[in-house]
């Protein structure tokens, strides 16, 4: 009976060494067989050009990444960080373990975006685990994209548009509507907003298709996984050379229209007499607080001793232009004695600014066929007359720029009346505020002019009888 029980009690020794010896000898041949298997994998991974592999293990996930090297051939750090939140994320930080238990590939898949010198590196994860003596593919899944530069540096929405903040409320207002289609109620609504207008949009990654851009958003957040708005609404502030070549069109047709809307509300402000050193430099000061450039029509014989102030209106963007040399009636004066006044201003002019002007108004707009054939320029002469001449008073000047503005107009000011001064804050003010921009005669009548004609606006101009 003792030999009995002693016998089985070998026999289970026996047995279970034998299960023991064959676990460990299959554990074995799993790690032999994972090991294996990632060789293989790392192998194809370092085949590829340009590209560092990293490799880790996380508790028994044994990861490997596959990331793009920049031109000196070190990895591309904004792909390494997407990648490493990735397996944080996914396998938290803990230490590795004895043993395999799965083996996840991450790579990138680099390829022209549709933002104009942008590549887009699409980032993949394949997580393969072992079934029985097998080792298969369990889970692909997109783990996100990474925007970069020519330069390899992030792309994100501050390289897209000049101004984020004319866009967050556009869409805010895009998100709003997408959760009121999901039915989320009123009070987690307004938290989900609430933290979409506090969010820093640059960490969202962009997406850019059929003329749209889209902002991805973190699903778990906003309950929606993007937010797009047309490209349209982009063209006020976007950095065009990242757009489609499609939108390239959109854009170059947008700023055509805006720039003729410019123009259509524009009028030409133009100053007489001078220049004055006690009034001139005033006026400057407030076309520069405006930020406004008008046409200065000059007096050859104010030039001398004043040099200064043509150079500070050419260098603050106003155009000059010839307003005789004395002031006289030039209908009334022989052709060599117009021909003088004119030559005269265009040569004094020359020699403070270096160049000679291509506009003229005579004094008291007087002109005629005969004196035109003398002056041989383009005549500008007004159609909003603000009387500041007769006036000297800077409350009637305004009432008369009031009265008559209108598009393409051409304003008649002078340079040389401290009322004029006072006046002009008031005139530029109300001006801007009816919708107008304000330049020079030749932003607003264009730079194709005639020498045998008179402009008086835009759309005005005769040929001198």
């Amino acid at each position: 009976m003792r030999k009995t029980v002693i016998l089985a009690v070998v026999n289970v020794i026996l047995l279970a060494c034998i299960v023991v010896l064959g676990f460990k000898t299959y554990q074995l041949y799993q790690y032999r067989t994972w090991d294996q298997f990632i060789q293989q994998q790392e192998s194809q991974l370092k085949k590829q050009a340009a590209t560092y592999v990293q490799k880790g293990k996380v508790g028994t996930t044994v990861v490997s990444a596959a990331i793009p090297k920049n031109e000196a051939g070190q990895p591309l750090e904004t792909v390494r960080t997407k990648i490493e939140a990735y397996v944080q994320g996914k396998l938290g930080k803990q230490a590795g373990k004895k043993g395999i238990s799965d083996y996840i590939e991450v790579r990138s898949k680099s390829q022209a975006s549709e933002f104009s010198t942008v590549t887009k590196h699409e980032i993949l994860s394949n997580r393969y685990q072992m079934k029985g003596t097998k080792i298969s593919s369990k889970q692909v899944e997109e783990v996100g994209q990474v925007l970069l530069t020519a330069q390899a540096d992030p792309f994100d929405l501050s390289d897209l548009v000049t101004d984020m903040g004319t866009l967050r409320p556009q869409f805010e207002g895009v998100l709003s509507a997408s959760l009121d289609q999901l039915g989320v109620d009123a009070t987690e609504k307004t938290n989900i907003l609430q933290a979409f207008q506090t969010a820093d949009l640059t960490q969202f990654t962009l997406s850019y298709s059929d003329s749209q851009i889209f902002l991805l958003l973190p699903k778990e957040t906003y309950l929606v996984e993007q937010i797009g708005l047309p490209i349209a609404s982009f063209f006020p502030v976007v950095n065009s050379q990242y757009l489609s070549s499609q939108d390239q069109a959109s854009y170059q047709t947008y700023l055509a229209e805006e720039e003729a809307k410019k123009y259509r509300n524009m009028i030409a402000l133009t100053f007489d007499d001078g220049p004055n050193p006690a009034t001139t430099p005033l006026v400057l000061d407030i076309l520069k607080k405006y930020q406004v450039k008008a046409t200065f029509f000059v007096l050859g014989k104010s030039v001398a001793g004043n040099e200064a102030i043509l150079q500070r209106m050419v260098a603050e963007g106003h155009e000059i232009a010839n307003h005789s040399w004395s002031h006289p009636n030039l209908t009334k004066l022989s052709a060599t004695d117009v021909a003088a006044e004119i030559q005269q201003t265009q040569s004094a002019i020359e020699a403070a600014v270096g160049f000679k002007p291509s506009l003229m108004r005579p004094p008291y707009g007087a002109i005629n066929a005969t004196t035109m054939s003398s002056i041989q320029m383009p005549i500008i002469n007004w159609s909003i007359d603000s009387k500041d001449w007769q006036s000297r008073n800077a409350t009637s000047i305004l009432k008369e720029v009031q009265a008559q503005a209108h598009p393409g107009g051409v304003l008649l000011l002078h340079d040389i009346h401290q009322s004029t001064v006072a006046s002009l804050d008031g005139v530029l003010s109300y001006l801007l505020s009816k919708g107008y921009t304000i330049g020079t005669a030749s932003q607003v009548l264009g730079d194709q002019l005639s020498s045998q004609r008179i402009y008086y606006s835009k759309d005005n101009s005769l040929v001198a009888q």
